[in-house]
């Protein structure tokens, strides 16, 4: 009980201190948002070749006009019920022609918070470019031996928006109409999407919205998201986390049945049973409705790298390029050893 009142006592303190701006001078200066200092939307900004992408988005979030978005190479201007956005993508390996298949990667959450509430964008992200993710899909593509595609989510990768509104239907919908204007414009007739962290929320969501997936690999995926948000808000005291209603979160569990039995998509979860972020009891709980509902899925044990055993993208992209050129599930299995062994100290 005196453990108790400690911990709620130094919440207390920290959220005070937070509210207060204490500390917040110093946060500034390392380019990071405090916990309660308000976002500052702004035009969103378009990199090319080897610029950075900006962090500023991504902490303060953007907007954009469709005039704006017409200047930004390989751009959506994506209409929904909720918002209009300029979605920007990285192809290769795209035929003139069409393309029976392609491979769709989703990123994970790319904006951050401490313990104390400091917003902060993943380190991975900031000396990333347009360049170095045009390499990276065309690696995959030519693994793969098919088109690869990665999807700006929203606020992130030069796609306008706000990203600290991640998880909720408004961003489903946008990547869900995206993949239709990618399907119409280069003639695609099936995706094999793959999706890490908060990234394998929307892959799985896509499996439960459309019926030209016919693969996806969710990789230390969010999953049960009203579960995991129920479970995280009672136990995860961050100051200046906006708790958005859990009826405007999406949440892929909810919707299985939608995914189509007659022509079933292939469906891959890879978990590491020690990851730090996502918890694998909510990876094995998602596989398990899959099954109940008559759905074929194959759950692969792997080995992400130190300290959070968490990033399991690059196991992910080898899944989905074996896919592509059709390969059994016991040859996936055994490429996800020689990915494991890249992981082991």
């Amino acid at each position: 009980m005196i453990n108790n009142i400690k911990k709620k006592t130094r919440w207390y303190i920290i959220d005070l201190k937070a509210r207060l701006g204490i500390g917040s001078a110093e946060i500034l200066r390392r380019g990071n948002l405090p916990a309660y200092s308000p976002q500052e939307p702004r035009l969103l900004s378009i990199p090319l070749g080897d610029e950075n992408f900006s962090l500023s988005d991504v902490l303060h979030s953007t907007f954009c006009t469709q005039e704006h978005a017409a200047n930004a190479p390989f751009s959506l201007w994506v209409n929904t019920q909720h918002a209009n956005e300029c979605i920007r993508y990285y192809p290769a390996g795209l035929s003139p022609a069409e393309n029976p298949k392609i491979m769709v990667y989703f990123s994970g959450d790319l904006l951050l918070r401490t313990a104390r509430g400091e917003r902060l964008v993943a380190p991975s992200y900031k000396k990333n470019s347009p360049q170095n993710v045009l390499q990276m899909m065309q690696q995959w593509s030519d693994d793969g031996n098919v088109p690869a595609i990665l999807i700006g989510r929203p606020g992130t990768f030069g796609s306008s928006g706000n990203h600290d509104k991640s998880r909720q239907i408004n961003e489903i919908e946008l990547m869900n109409q995206s993949l239709s204007l990618i399907k119409e414009k280069y003639r695609v007739k099936e995706f094999i999407v793959v999706g890490q962290s908060g990234g394998g929320q929307i892959a799985a969501a896509m499996l439960n919205l459309r019926k030209d997936i016919s693969g996806a690999v969710l990789t230390a995926s969010l999953l049960p998201v009203h579960l995991l948000s129920r479970r995280w808000r009672k136990i995860r005291r961050t100051p200046g986390v906006k708790k958005h209603p859990l009826e405007t979160l999406y949440d892929p569990t909810e919707h299985i049945a939608n995914i189509p039995k007659d022509r079933q998509p292939t469906i891959i979860v890879i978990s590491d049973p020690r990851d730090l972020v996502i918890p694998f009891d909510s990876q094995v709980l998602y596989v398990k409705q899959l099954r109940k509902e008559g759905l074929l899925a194959h759950h692969i044990f792997a080995h992400a790298p130190p300290p959070k055993q968490h990033i399991l993208g690059t196991h992910g992209q080898k899944a989905a390029a074996l896919l592509a050129k059709e390969a059994g599930i016991k040859d996936i299995r055994i490429a996800m050893i020689s990915e494991d062994i890249k992981n082991i100290p």
